[in-house]
């Protein structure tokens, strides 16, 4: 392969920026319909509760605002799009995302860290190639993406226990069993558990070992190309079997960056791209680059189970407010399933009860979601009312009612919380739990 074990193809570095400008302007978009309720400080979480953070989201408390660092995100977007100044409008889109994660972050998951981290390589990685004919290169920025790439697929496969994902393979069973996460069409799949076992350890081996695919000592390219489809295709199928948000997309874009120059040139594709003479700052930014990186190793080292996370305290202080932040440790453990879901209920004066979070009257309750993403106002309302359910601090919940209380005097708004366990017959899940976590009476 041209250019080495760790060069990058300049054309898949346009693809992957233009990927980046379309999953920003995606969450945006996903993001809006919850502008008001979860981004404002006349939603569920104003600024006054937020115990720290960084953000550009808190320079001021106004509607205005909010509107204007939105629109900036989305103008990020159409220049990473359009590939103009992509460097420079890549670190701006990362102080965004940042500022973003930092104005609500109980609502924050993992999508939105690796999202993140794409934007910040991207500001390292160069504009263009240097000289006419070009096609890729290789620099302090390029190693630390594939770092990058090993540390999510490596840890990931690392957090998962090999009793569920490998000896017995329950673990994609239990998966597709969440009321929470799994989609309607999971459920055909569950009719066939002996699939699904041969599916968790397909899982757990390509997240322990499929990145090894990248740094074939023979046949370089192709096994790279196998790589790129393969892990592609697996967070494919997540996204189509579970609720999982945009997760799948920039899973598969950062998968884009790595595709190599024999690939589009078997597509025929042409590298023409106009020379860009380095910046005089490069000089100083490959350390940059270097240091960040190893902060990056070391920070999913310390979340790794085999290590005392004690000792790592400092360092994941750090990592959290510069945005560097992340674990991938997603669906462990898994020895069970324990679907969890909310009800906002008001009670009117004259007995009627409604349904807060989707707006619907009911003539009877308690009752199981048909769609608990739906009926919870979507993935990101889960993940809110899901971190604040038991936080130590009171006032979240007491601000949660207080929102939903507006308009409503006399009222009686209670949150309820159903817990229950996925047991190893398909389809069934009996109620194991529930509890009355708050009620108020509406001013």
């Amino acid at each position: 392969m041209s250019g080495g074990t760790f060069a990058i193809d300049f054309r898949s570095l346009r693809v992957f920026r233009a990927g980046l400008g379309a999953f920003l302007l995606l969450d945006l978009f996903f993001r809006f319909k919850d502008f008001t309720s979860l981004h404002t400080d006349s939603g569920v979480l104003p600024a006054r509760l937020l115990d720290h953070g960084i953000s550009l989201f808190l320079l001021s408390d106004t509607h205005l605002w909010a509107v204007t660092l939105f629109a900036a995100m989305a103008a990020c977007g159409v220049l990473l799009i359009l590939d103009v100044r992509p460097r420079l409008v890549s670190i701006l889109a990362f102080v965004l995302a940042l500022s973003l994660r930092n104005r609500n972050p109980f609502m924050s998951y993992s999508g939105d860290d690796l999202f993140r981290l794409a934007l910040l390589w991207s500001a390292f990685l160069p504009s263009g190639p240097r000289v006419l004919g070009e096609k890729n290169f290789v620099n302090p920025a390029a190693l630390a993406v594939f770092v990058q790439v090993f540390a999510l697929y490596f840890c990931a496969g690392m957090h998962k226990e090999l009793d569920a994902w490998w000896e017995d393979g329950r673990a994609t069973f239990l998966a597709l069993n969440s009321v929470t996460y799994a989609r309607p069409q999971a459920a055909f799949l569950l009719g066939y558990p002996t699939l699904l076992t041969y599916a968790s350890g397909a899982v757990l081996v390509l997240e322990r070992l499929g990145w090894l695919l990248f740094f074939s000592p023979w046949r370089h390219a192709e096994f790279r190309i196998l790589g790129c489809f393969v892990l592609a295709a697996m967070h494919l199928s997540f996204g189509f079997l579970m609720r999982l948000e945009l997760f799948p997309l920039i899973d598969s874009t950062l998968l884009v960056l790595l595709l190599p120059s024999e690939f589009w040139d078997r597509l025929g594709v042409r590298a023409a791209f106009t020379p860009v003479p380095a910046p005089t700052a490069d000089r100083y930014l490959a350390p940059v680059a270097l240091a960040l990186v190893t902060v990056v190793a070391a920070i999913n080292i310390s979340h790794l189970p085999q290590f005392d996370r004690r000792l790592w305290r400092p360092l994941r202080q750090f990592t959290a407010y510069t945005g560097l932040n992340q674990a991938w440790s997603m669906f462990t453990p898994i020895d069970q399933v324990t679907n969890a879901y909310h009800r906002l209920i008001a009670t009117s004066p004259d007995g009627r009860k409604v349904d807060l979070l989707n707006e619907r009257e009911l003539t009877q309750f308690p009752t199981r979601p048909v769609n608990a993403q739906g009926e919870q106002r979507g993935f990101r309302w889960t993940r809110y009312l899901d971190a604040i359910v038991f936080h130590e601090q009171e006032r979240y919940r007491q601000r949660l009612l207080e929102f939903f209380c507006k308009d409503r005097p006399g009222w009686r708004a209670e949150w309820f919380y159903f817990s229950e366990q996925t047991i190893a017959v398909p389809g069934v899940r009996p109620l194991q739990d529930s509890a009355v976590i708050l009620s108020r009476i509406c001013d």
